[in-house]
């Protein structure tokens, strides 16, 4: 937790060490995170500043002690221009376990899956 403090109060961007080479094959993007002090670690900020999401729609999928999505649905909307922002999912992190059921549905409500 207090990397990640420090890292929000300097707006740091963590190194990836490992980059995707593109995701322009991508559609869909799920931009999934635990939520450290209200926002994804910033290393996700990094991420999406890295690649070209215009056109594509983004899903957020995090887990939290209580601040459900927190505030990524505004980060990734400034950090993706010309993205669209699509239902995000928030999941507590000590009910994951039991999370099939949310995760189904919600599989189901944002058109991921058909069956």
């Amino acid at each position: 937790m207090a990397r990640n403090v420090r890292e929000q109060n300097t707006d740091a961007r963590p190194a990836i060490a490992n980059p995707l080479p593109s995701i322009g094959q991508y559609d869909t993007v799920l931009l999934a995170s635990g939520i450290w002090n209200v926002r994804a670690p910033m290393i996700m900020t990094a991420f999406t500043e890295s690649y070209d999401f215009t056109g594509k729609t983004i899903h957020p999928i995090t887990t939290h002690a209580m601040s459900g999505l927190g505030n990524t649905e505004r980060d990734y909307t400034r950090s993706c221009p010309g993205a669209v922002m699509g239902q995000g999912l928030a999941v507590k992190g000590e009910e994951v376990r039991d999370a099939g059921p949310d995760l189904h549905a919600w599989l189901h409500a944002t058109g991921l899956l058909s069956n």
